[in-house]
């Protein structure tokens, strides 16, 4: 276990150096205006911190509610960045924004998180160490320290898809994509309540897999939090 926090504290400062000198090299630009000295300036971030909860359903979940929608574009281009180009800076931003949207909702939060467990909806390993990190977990450790939540280990697993459903344009498709593609890791122990957190809900199927998965092995209620709607 040291060793491995050891190697992970490496990783950071080495991260940190390298985004450091990215920044020097290449200036960040407004995802909004497009002004040069950050990913949002603060005329853009004032305009574009979300303050409705999106509500969406699903046959597997029992509540769910994103934070923003993927049509904004500012939205999308910062996740987009965070998750593709490894940019810090915009997963900050987007973690900031998720932090003040939960406060604002607090109540919407707790009901959906009245003892519940929360799980970070899961990256296959091979993609998950290709991308160096699973941005849903960041999202879920925000929601965790905002109010004091109970973390899952990790009770999901998913199989390898060669596609990534950011490539499926069809909606049809990406839901058979992701069929049969999540399921509870051997031996688990599955809470009865659990909240799943995602960066992005399209059409709905990743999440309705793994609710699926956990009221199968025992799980009564599940309940959804993501960034983005589609």
């Amino acid at each position: 276990m040291e060793d491995r926090r050891g190697i992970l504290a490496v990783r950071d400062i080495v991260r940190g150096a390298a985004a450091s000198l990215a920044r020097a090299v290449f200036p960040h630009f407004c995802a909004g205006c497009g002004a040069e000295g950050a990913v949002l300036c603060e005329k853009c971030l004032v305009e574009t911190q979300p303050r409705a909860a999106l509500s969406f359903s699903s046959k597997a979940l029992d509540g769910a509610a994103a934070m923003g929608p993927y049509g904004d574009p500012r939205l999308a281009k910062l996740l987009r960045w965070y998750k593709y180009e490894a940019v810090e800076e915009a997963g900050d931003a987007l973690e900031n924004m998720f932090r003040v949207w939960l406060r604002q909702h607090e109540g919407l939060v707790r009901s959906f998180g009245r003892d519940a467990a929360v799980l970070p909806v899961p990256l296959h390993w091979f993609r998950e160490a290709r991308r160096g990190f699973n941005q849903s977990e960041r999202f879920a450790r925000a929601l965790n320290r905002e109010f004091g939540l109970s973390p899952a280990p990790r009770l999901l697993r998913k199989s390898f898809r060669w596609r990534a459903q950011a490539t499926i344009a069809d909606r049809e498709a990406r839901k058979g994509s992701v069929r049969g593609s999540i399921a509870v890791t051997p031996g688990a122990t599955v809470p009865r309540r659990v909240m799943l957190v995602d960066d992005v809900m399209t059409t709905g199927a990743t999440l309705e897999e793994c609710a699926a998965a956990l009221k199968t092995a025992g799980a009564d209620r599940v309940f959804a939090l993501t960034l983005l709607k589609g």
